[in-house]
């Protein structure tokens, strides 16, 4: 990151997400997911790979979206919509899943040296003030007072990258690229740009 910062991680119990899916797709429904889809239709390709029609909450109707006896929400058969619902349901949770487990693999090994707070948010709707505000704010007054970060802390996340490394600016001289930190350089080293160059690499810290 360009800036000095302060990251929370917020989190649930997987049955708490599933449960917040559960009612946001409820609430989708409520509001007329099914005419907003009907809506979108001629503007969407049929194959479901492009833009808005691979979107979650659009590709999930494709069996209503691809009758042609079906032009209007009260055309749609119950079962059918179940089904798409039922779709809806299982590729939401999957993808809360998957920013999950993305955001403890792969964040964590990109934020070397950052303080990393995980936050539980199981109990949020009815104790956001005894499991989130108490949590943070202490937290967050410590860092903008410019205290260190305290990887002892219950709720520091450690790294997942084996050990944090120092960060710098690394200018690669074969290609004149500047690489923010260790994870940029290694990235650029592994690119198109950097291979297809012709100079041997040499790397010098950016002061």
């Amino acid at each position: 990151l360009r800036y000095k910062s302060l990251i929370f991680f917020l989190d649930a119990a997987p049955e708490v997400l599933d449960a917040r899916c559960q009612r946001r797709i409820a609430g989708m429904v409520a509001d007329g997911i099914l005419e907003e889809v009907l809506r979108l239709r001629p503007s969407c390709p049929g194959e479901y790979r492009y833009g808005l029609s691979q979107g979650i909450g659009y590709k999930e109707f494709a069996e209503i979206l691809d009758d042609p006896a079906i032009k209007t929400a009260a055309d749609v058969p119950a079962a059918a919509l179940e089904n798409c619902l039922e779709k809806l349901r299982l590729n939401t949770r999957k993808y809360a899943r998957g920013q999950r487990k993305w955001l403890r693999n792969k964040l964590l090994k990109t934020t070397d040296q950052l303080p990393v707070y995980a936050v539980d948010t199981s109990r949020a709707e009815t104790a956001w003030g005894d499991t989130v505000t108490a949590l943070v704010n202490p937290l967050v007054e410590a860092w903008l007072q410019g205290q260190p970060y305290d990887p002892d802390h219950p709720s520091a996340l450690p790294p997942s990258r084996g050990g944090a490394r120092e960060w710098k600016k690394v200018q690669c001289e074969r290609c004149g690229v500047v690489a923010n930190g260790p994870n940029e350089w290694e990235q650029h080293l592994q690119s198109k740009q950097h291979r297809r160059a012709k100079r041997p690499r040499i790397a010098e810290v950016v002061t």
